[in-house]
């Protein structure tokens, strides 16, 4: 059994609030367009920085909506239907 780790009161708080803080400045700061997505391929966070380049809002790119601005030629590449591609670099990854 490995040891307890003793944190000050709060402690636990203020480490997550630092690790969240950190994340959102990545991604809004990151000069290129970040964005996360879920083993399904729906993306899931888009940098506001997407936003801002397409014009569209970034709840409307949640999910499949970033498919929007995608010309229909582009989309076989971008994404496939069977979800071949992004299944297999995901793979390994919990739901």
């Amino acid at each position: 059994m490995l040891p307890a780790r003793r944190y000050a009161p709060g402690k636990g708080v203020a480490d997550l609030q630092a690790s969240v803080s950190h994340h959102r400045a990545s991604i809004e700061l990151n000069p290129q367009i970040p964005w996360l997505a879920d083993t399904d391929g729906r993306v899931t966070e888009i940098s506001p920085r997407w936003a801002k380049l397409v014009g569209i809002p970034v709840k409307r790119a949640l999910g499949e909506g970033w498919r929007t601005p995608v010309h229909p030629d582009d989309l076989p590449t971008s994404s496939r239907s069977d979800g071949g591609r992004w299944k297999l670099e995901t793979a390994g990854c919990p739901k």
